[in-house]
């Protein structure tokens, strides 16, 4: 530098020009090369962390002598390990979603940039750039910063009051029809949707499209039942899963596991697929030699299932023909084992022995015993038949448990004492992918755009097809903020009514009904919750509860006649508050009550328009479903209780 002058000013003003241009102080050695030019570097999407939230991150870099490395935390916890950015500043973003479990309330974020490192021009400099930040789809504030040298900048944001919904239950449904049962068990990734898929043995579709709902993440198991009749010998077995997609993130990948198969109590081996995008996965399974006298009993067996302090015992007997009657058996909607095969003589007075382990607390429980391989012959000799020969709670009997089970379906019974639950706090929120239709809680009255005028208006009240009482419209009106139906035993007969939404013009076409009810238990009289085809003409009819009896009754009617319908029976009492919730689709009518699935409909499912509505019936002599006709006991005023109605159309129809 001797006898060089150094023009002091012109580097004090380059530094400042670098240091607006780029952030840092620096001055440009003599004679520098041009910068070379960058090559951008798109951007990877990353999740550190678990738990049910999470927050999401956008960060890039300028490289050089390598890539910006970084750590995350949270609330001063650091999530995950070292991270290495990729994407290139201005150009792309990395995706950075950081999964945790954070209480409500504000949290602090730390970004920690590790390696920073400086050549001496702008073009050789390493830097990181936290770009944004976003908290369940909303943008944070502050969340923004260049980090030009090793350290940190913070941001904060603030956890939801409520935690993400759960996922919904586990469901249980049988395809298909024949002798023999293969159980698939399924759970799935949900994002944006449910994953659908169909089922297929020896090339041929079994059943409709399905759908998941069980939470592969949280260790649950969809149960379907692949009904058929299998030759002896090796059959493929192919599951099409059919419509994937996928976020950017691991949380936001919608995938389908098979998580196993079994075959008269046995694993399949190699049924274990995941399905991570669309199309078939397959795995076989072989059918062994039929027995040489399959019509004969093989005799009392005795079977324990489950674990836990309480014990429900059932007896099971059979009527056997062409192979044994096969079934499930469910308590409060959630199965427990596999498929069961009955052994016992119903004939002989024979009765095996099915002994259940669980803890069930306090309050009122369900058990439902599905039969599920009907066959008949055209006798009463050659007829498959089960029998529910009853059942003992703790040691005790429980009234009601004995049911003959002559058609595949579903038979039930309850245990344990009912707890008066009070009525519910109010309706519920829509679900994403719905649009509301129609909300009431009767807290403004009888509210005409929502019900229309009372049934039988506009036209004369009357007496009801079985004669056993009148219709009349005095007997709906809305009191104590809730809809009532009442039955009132007059002089001259009985007297009830019923409403239905479609008479105000309002109907879905596809989607949920969710509603509160109470129904008052009494000899003779039932309440029925249904979805009615807004252009009145019958079929379908989707009864979301009945009561007779005093049990929950659910039935899907898809034909021209009485017989073209399918009954499920399951659910707990319902002369005390529940809530109910009617979910529609294209492919499947769930019911589920109080959160669990208590009925499931996959096929025969409506196509058209349909409107809620309530109403009441009155039993005569010759109605044995609803238990006969009213008698002594049965009190001069029962009430139907109906409140929180929300109604919503799904979106994916028009």
């Amino acid at each position: 530098m001797s006898g060089t002058t150094i023009d002091w000013n012109a580097l004090a003003a380059q530094a400042q020009a670098n240091y607006n241009a780029t952030g840092s102080w620096y001055i440009n050695p003599p004679d520098a090369p041009p910068p070379a030019p960058v090559t951008p570097v798109a951007g990877v999407a990353t999740t550190i962390g678990s738990g049910s939230d999470s927050f999401t991150l956008s960060i890039s870099e300028d490289a050089w002598n390598g890539d910006a490395q970084y750590t995350v935390s949270v609330d001063g916890v650091q999530v995950g390990g070292t991270l290495t950015a990729r994407a290139t500043h201005g150009s792309s973003d990395d995706t950075v979603t950081v999964l945790g479990n954070w209480a409500a309330g504000p949290h602090n974020v730390t970004i920690s940039f590790l390696n920073d490192a400086y050549g001496g021009t702008a073009s050789t400099d390493r830097n990181l750039f936290l770009d944004g930040a976003s908290y369940h789809g909303s943008a944070v504030a502050g969340a923004s910063a260049a980090l030009m040298s090793t350290g940190a900048t913070s941001f904060s944001f603030t956890a939801a009051t409520t935690a993400p919904p759960p996922p919904p239950a586990p469901t249980v449904t049988t395809i298909g029809s024949g002798a023999e049962t293969l159980v698939l068990l399924l759970s799935q990734d949900a994002y944006n949707g449910d994953a659908q898929y169909t089922v297929s043995v020896d090339g041929v579709q079994v059943g409709g499209v399905q759908t998941a709902h069980a939470s592969h993440a949280a260790g649950q198991h969809d149960t379907l039942n692949v009904m058929g009749n299998w030759a002896p010998g090796p059959h493929s077995v192919s599951v099409n899963f059919l419509n994937d997609t996928y976020g950017g993130t691991a949380s936001t990948d919608r995938n389908l596991y098979l998580d196993s198969a079994t075959l008269h109590g046995t694993t399949v081996a190699g049924s274990s697929l995941a399905l991570m995008s669309s199309g078939p996965a397959a795995f076989s399974f072989t059918e062994p030699a039929a027995p040489t006298n399959p019509g004969t009993p093989t005799g009392p067996t005795s079977t324990t299932l489950g674990t836990g302090a309480n014990t429900i015992v059932l007896k099971i007997s059979e009527d056997a023909y062409n192979g044994d009657a096969q079934y499930t058996v469910s308590v409060d909607g959630v199965q427990i084992g596999g498929v069961q095969t009955a052994h016992a003589s119903h004939a002989a007075g024979q009765d095996d022995t099915l002994t259940l382990h669980g803890n069930w607390g306090a309050g009122q429980h369900f058990v439902n015993v599905t039969f599920l391989n009907d066959a008949y012959g055209g006798s009463a000799t050659t007829d498959r038949n089960m029998y529910l020969d009853g059942a003992t709670f703790d040691g005790v009997a429980v009234p009601g448990s004995v049911k003959p089970l002559l058609s595949s379906g579903t038979a039930g019974f309850t245990f344990g004492t009912p707890v008066n639950t009070p009525a519910p706090g109010g309706p519920v929120a829509v679900q994403p992918g719905y649009t509301l239709v129609m909300q009431d809680d009767f807290s403004h009255g009888y509210d005409y755009s929502h019900w229309g005028d009372p049934f039988p208006l506009p036209w004369d009240n009357g007496p009801s097809s079985n004669g056993a009482y009148i219709w009349d419209s005095k007997s709906v009106g809305v009191r104590n903020n809730e809809m009532q139906i009442t039955f009132t035993q007059e002089a001259d007969g009985w007297h009830t009514t019923g409403f239905n939404s479609f008479r105000a013009g309002i109907g879905i076409h596809y989607g949920t009904v969710d509603f509160d009810a109470k129904v008052e238990y009494a000899q003779g009289t039932v309440a029925a919750f249904l979805m009615w085809p807004t252009t009145d003409t019958w079929p379908p009819e989707i009864d979301i509860l009945e009561t007779p009896k005093n049990q929950a009754m659910h039935t899907l009617h898809f034909g021209s006649s009485n017989a073209d319908a399918v009954i499920q029976m399951g659910g707990p009492d319902p002369s005390q508050w529940h809530h109910y919730q009617m979910t529609w689709l294209p492919n499947i009518v769930e019911i589920r009550t109080d959160g669990v699935v208590t009925a499931s409909f996959n096929y025969g499912i409506p196509d058209t328009s349909m409107g809620f509505g309530a109403l009441g019936v009155v039993g005569g002599p010759g109605d044995g479903w609803m238990g006969g006709a009213p008698d002594a006991t049965t009190p001069p005023l029962v009430t139907v209780h109906l409140d929180n109605v929300v109604m919503a159309q799904w979106n994916g129809i028009a």
